[in-house]
């Protein structure tokens, strides 16, 4: 697992500002450079000369589109997104839910060594230029049974030995937690959702706990400070920079980020190490996100002041690690308006200070 310290987050910021120039992904129905893709830019498949692909049903060949990008930017792009988190190159299970009480009736199987073990694979004979090797339709079978066992949204599973992504799709009405591919905020949900399966799969420890702590914070218990709230709201402003910043003013936002922190952390001890948790397991989901947005040319969610961070009073957050997480005890943050900051406390701090008094 990579070390994450004050010095590899300037380099890492620095590299990434660099990285912000224009699009270096092309791709059938991605944007290029002169039309950069934000998240409420809507998915549009393009069109192959393939019977196959034309009798698709549209969300289909969007959920094709985007997987066909996301994997076309790791395979240019994973090192400098983070070491050998590879979703391209994970057994991928997409199961379709139809909506109300319906179960899925059919999911697409993706980079499957064995896809027969899956279920009763068929090949889809998908255009080339899509990048995304084998696909496969199963309706039946263990790739069956584990796609509905997180309910459609993102988790993982061990299927036959093989660990398994499954990504649930259908329309954003179907339930909360679920990816809606008809808009191009899907793949940078994914993106990070999946690196919590990577997590998962990885080995990834826990955050220290102080002593005489022994559970995991829940931003329910996150102190109740306005001073906390106040400090940690100049540091996401701070951070705040339009995209495109050169290399040493990404470098100084950094520093004095850093510098804010610090003081915050020095100031008030019991929320340096909640903070620090939250970064450890979400914040650095919220970089890989970040990481892949910029080097696939594709616009920050920030920059659009339609994903923002301030007291959300929404219930999502870092997922639980538990099995049994589900849309009725989690929900993953994939709408506009429940996204959080990665680096800093704020949105805990913010949701956590006491109410003006009216």
């Amino acid at each position: 697992m990579a070390k994450i310290d004050r010095r590899t987050v300037l380099r890492g910021g620095a590299a990434v500002a660099v990285l912000t120039a224009a699009s270096t992904i092309s791709m059938p129905g991605w944007a290029s450079a002169t039309a950069p893709i934000g998240p409420n830019t809507p998915v549009e498949p393009a069109e192959f000369n393939s019977p196959v692909w034309s009798a698709l049903p549209l969300l289909d060949r969007q959920v094709f589109t985007v997987m066909g990008q996301i994997f076309a930017t790791f395979r240019k792009h994973a090192r400098t997104i983070w070491g050998d988190y590879r979703p391209d190159r994970s057994q991928i299970v997409l199961p379709y839910w139809p909506g109300g009480n319906g179960l899925p009736a059919y999911a697409y199987v993706l980079d499957a060594p064995r896809p027969m073990q899956l279920g009763d694979a068929q090949l889809v004979d998908l255009p080339d230029a899509l990048g995304l090797g084998a696909v496969h339709r199963i309706t039946r079978g263990a790739g069956m049974d584990a796609g509905q066992s997180p309910n459609g949204t993102v988790g993982s599973a061990d299927i036959s030995g093989v660990p398994t992504l499954l990504i649930g799709f259908g329309t954003s009405d179907t339930f909360p937690g679920l990816l809606d591919f008809g808009m191009w905020f899907a793949a940078r949900v994914l993106v990070h959702e999946a690196f919590h399966a990577y997590q998962d799969q990885d080995g990834w420890k826990d955050y220290p706990l102080p002593a005489g702590q022994t559970t995991q914070p829940a931003e329910k218990e996150y102190p109740r400070d306005a001073e906390n709230a106040a400090l940690a709201l100049v540091e996401d402003a701070v951070l705040n920079l339009p995209p495109g910043q050169p290399a040493p003013t990404a470098a100084k936002a950094l520093r004095t980020y850093l510098a804010i922190r610090a003081t915050r952390q020095d100031r008030l001890p019991e929320v340096a190490w909640r903070d620090g948790a939250y970064q450890h397991g979400e914040g650095t989901a919220r970089f890989i996100e970040d990481r892949y947005v910029r080097v696939s040319g594709q616009q920050l969610a920030d920059s659009f002041g339609i994903v923002r961070h301030g007291c959300s009073t929404s219930r999502c957050g870092p997922k639980p690690r538990s099995s049994s997480s589900s849309p009725a005890t989690w929900t993953p943050c994939s709408a506009p308006t429940t996204r959080s900051r990665m680096c800093s406390g704020a949105r805990m701090a913010c949701s956590a200070a006491p109410a003006s008094p009216t």
